[in-house]
């Protein structure tokens, strides 16, 4: 399941493997461009490996998300997933409510919560919060 990311000029994707989410930024302006972990869909707590043009084959730059990406650069960002410690009423229903209340974004909640096979939010699994939660918070940097 690859997902496009659009953040400003700041283009990418993102798809899940084996127990980890990798992303890949590209800035295709000639100018540094802002970047943010939730464009990136990725948790802002999360334990991340960054690599970027100037490291070596499989040497992480660093283990956390530049502010911005060079002109014509690009950056893989590898998050292990855990979905530990995250609850529904502290870290899922906000993101809801935020996104219906705050953000005027009913119907593609709805959507993201057919995607996870439910018809609200209480019908999440614990197993789906991380998914649940890192898409939402793509969704709405977007917003």
């Amino acid at each position: 399941d690859v997902k496009r990311i659009e953040a400003g000029a700041v283009v990418g994707f993102r798809f899940r493997e084996s127990g980890r989410q990798v992303a890949l930024l590209h800035n295709p302006t000639a100018k540094p461009e802002p970047v943010s972990l939730a464009a990136a869909g990725v948790e802002p707590k999360a334990r991340l490996h960054v690599y970027d043009d100037k490291q070596p084959k499989g040497k992480p730059a660093t283990d956390t998300l530049p502010g911005r990406l060079e002109p014509y650069a690009h950056a893989v960002i590898v998050q292990a997933e855990s979905a530990k410690g995250l609850t529904y009423e502290a870290d899922v229903l906000p993101l809801i409510q935020a996104a219906v209340k705050k953000h005027s974004k009913y119907d593609e909640t709805k959507a993201m919560l057919v995607r996870y096979g439910v018809a609200n939010g209480k019908d999440l699994k614990p197993e789906q919060y991380l998914g649940f939660v890192r898409d939402m918070n793509a969704m709405l940097a977007g917003a």
